[in-house]
């Protein structure tokens, strides 16, 4: 059985804490808790993994009170706590803590994909490709995005302290990515990745540059060249600033290739020379990730003869089968052949 096939029965306690929040025990979302205070202190001590003293959550939770009534307040929403997950919530008169082995908590099953996807010396292929990518996809949004505590600045600022980095490991996950599927001659995942940085942090300049790099590589100039122009007037309109200089390096060698009319580097194939007849797009191609990754799959299927996208008119249908074929065509012996058959 491979590491890929391995599926973890769901435990007790379940928090859902990126892009959406919920909390689930047994299966059935948790209701009726004392405040959003509970809420919080649950997602801390999962989090954070470990038991805390009383006068620390006491004053993570209510900075603004004396220490004693914070501390009564405390005792309160231990008690309602109790009531909701039982023996889960593990506490004395010390210290607080939750029973580990039976929770799970998004961002801690994500951080331990992100950790053993950079194990030094374990070259990240295959099953570890796919794992790494399925744990990226839970990042649906920011941590806790949206939750917010009345008097409750110190878990605020943690909370966005968890945030910020969050983000910043997520984002070395995806590069993890990228170097991979480029080391493969997978374009179509490497450009959906890395457009996938570009959207969580869209002042991620180097991601920009790889983007347009990888358009370039894919025969897809026009929409390098897009994403640039579209790139330097957001950055004019919102921060008043004009792309680095490497971006702009990037840019200008991207035109001159097109005005010499040389296509671009791809290794042993070159990508634009299997392709025939494709059609250029203004923008660059954004979303539509799980639909490429299927259609990707099945055009390596050797048992796949046809393949038909279906739709309704103006649902991005030829938009999608232009970016895979892009992406396939280096992979296929006789290359890709845009055909239009409307008239």
């Amino acid at each position: 059985m491979t590491a890929s096939a391995v599926v973890s029965a769901p435990k007790e306690l379940q928090l859902l804490t990126l892009g959406q929040f919920q909390i689930s025990y047994g299966g059935t979302a948790l209701a009726g808790l004392a405040s959003r205070k509970a809420e919080a202190l649950l997602v801390y001590l999962a989090v954070t993994g470990q038991r805390h003293s009383r006068e620390a959550l006491a004053a993570l939770l209510w900075d603004d009170l004396a220490s004693e009534r914070a501390r009564g307040n405390l005792s309160v929403v231990l008690t309602s706590l109790r009531q909701q997950v039982g023996s889960l919530l593990i506490s004395d008169r010390r210290s607080v803590g939750l029973a580990g082995d039976s929770i799970d908590c998004d961002v801690v099953l994500l951080r331990r994909a992100l950790q053993q996807a950079q194990q030094p010396g374990l070259a990240l292929s295959g099953d570890r490709i796919e794992m790494l990518a399925q744990a990226l996809r839970s990042y649906r949004g920011d941590f806790l995005q949206g939750f917010s505590l009345r008097d409750g600045a110190e878990f605020d600022a943690w909370m966005r302290d968890e945030q910020e980095h969050l983000r910043h490991e997520v984002v070395a996950g995806y590069e993890l990515l990228i170097d991979s599927y480029q080391r493969q001659g997978n374009l179509v995942e490497a450009i959906g990745h890395t457009q996938r940085i570009v959207q969580l942090d869209p002042w991620h300049e180097p991601a920009h540059g790889w983007l347009m790099t990888l358009l370039d590589r894919a025969g897809q100039r026009a929409a390098a060249l897009a994403h640039y122009a579209a790139y330097r007037r957001q950055l004019q309109e919102e921060l008043g600033v004009v792309p680095s200089t490497e971006l702009q390096t990037i840019n200008e060698a991207i035109w001159r290739s097109a005005a010499e009319g040389r296509r671009p580097e791809t290794g042993d194939r070159s990508t634009a020379s299997n392709l025939r007849g494709m059609p250029q797009f203004a923008t660059s191609f954004l979303g539509r990730q799980r639909e490429l990754e299927h259609i990707s799959r099945m055009l390596a299927d050797q048992n796949c003869r046809l393949l038909t996208l279906l739709g309704p008119g103006g649902s991005g249908k030829t938009r999608l089968a232009a970016a895979a074929a892009t992406a396939a065509a280096a992979h296929l012996a006789q290359g890709s052949v845009f055909v239009a058959l409307a008239r």
